[in-house]
């Protein structure tokens, strides 16, 4: 913080993007003039802040990158509560995980028969899991009658995110109907 404090006094610091789109507001308004009182060409000025907001947006973004990455890191393979999972489910839970890890080779998995929103709850559970944890994974849900995967699947993943209190984190679209994990763009 004293080194930044230092900087700035110093007019060595680096604006942030909060301040050139200030400064870019001030020299659009006419705002901006020297010590004559007139008001200079701000052409290479501008040009250097677009590569400074490009250089600084990119920086951010791996920030953000970075801080999913060392939070996946440090979380849990296995954080589905037990009290979420029937135990109709715990076998394909383990299958998931030894085929994420290499450990079997395992392309599909079809749940078939039940009532009650078991199997939704279940996989909207585990596609959220493993979103958060693997930031190449997507997760593609299908079944028999187009009309039942909104007020299934669909509706038990929203449910999913609203209980781990992460809506925030991502953009539900009806159409196509999809759920981006924003972070990652998953």
């Amino acid at each position: 913080e004293q080194m930044e404090r230092i900087e700035k006094e110093q007019h060595r610091d680096i604006m942030s993007l909060a301040e050139i789109q200030e400064r870019r507001s001030m020299i659009a308004k006419g705002m901006l003039r020297d010590g004559e009182g007139y008001t200079p060409e701000f052409k290479d000025q501008l040009k250097a802040m677009d590569g400074l907001e490009k250089a600084l947006t990119i920086a951010e973004k791996q920030r953000i990158e970075r801080e999913e990455k060392e939070k996946r890191e440090k979380a849990p393979l296995w954080t589905i509560p037990i009290t979420d999972i029937t135990s109709d489910f715990v076998e394909i839970y383990r299958t998931v995980h030894e085929a994420f890890a290499g450990e079997i080779d395992v392309h599909e998995i079809v749940s078939k028969g039940g009532r009650g929103s078991i199997k939704s709850n279940f996989w909207g559970d585990l596609a959220y899991e493993t979103i958060r944890q693997d930031p190449q994974a997507h997760i593609v849900y299908t079944r028999r009658y187009k009309v039942d995967l909104r007020g299934s699947v669909y509706n038990q993943f929203m449910k999913t995110v609203i209980r781990y209190n992460d809506l925030d984190n991502w953009d539900f679209k009806q159409s196509p109907m999809c759920a981006v994990y924003k972070p990652t763009g998953q």
